[in-house]
């Protein structure tokens, strides 16, 4: 599997969304994360298609990515409680 930068890459629609295949998120650089980042930015939703992973590459992964924010329905609880 390749880099960002050379991975297939598809626009979804006009202003959002876009795919990439033939590229591994745990794999990447963090230039190439940095990248995502400013991208995700601009196109709003990115699609990695056929990632394979285990639970443990998935947290590592999103920890490389930065601090997610908290699920709405988990704000709610916190503001019930």
């Amino acid at each position: 599997m390749g880099s960002l930068r050379d991975a297939e890459r598809f626009d979804s629609t006009g202003p959002i969304g876009t795919e990439f295949r033939g590229v591994q998120l745990a794999k990447l650089e963090a230039d190439e994360l940095e990248e995502g980042k400013r991208l995700a930015a601009e196109r709003c939703v990115l699609f990695f298609r056929d990632q394979q992973m285990s639970l443990s590459e998935q947290v590592a992964t999103g920890a490389r990515m930065g601090t997610l924010p908290a699920h709405p329905a988990d704000r709610e609880k916190a503001a019930e409680g």
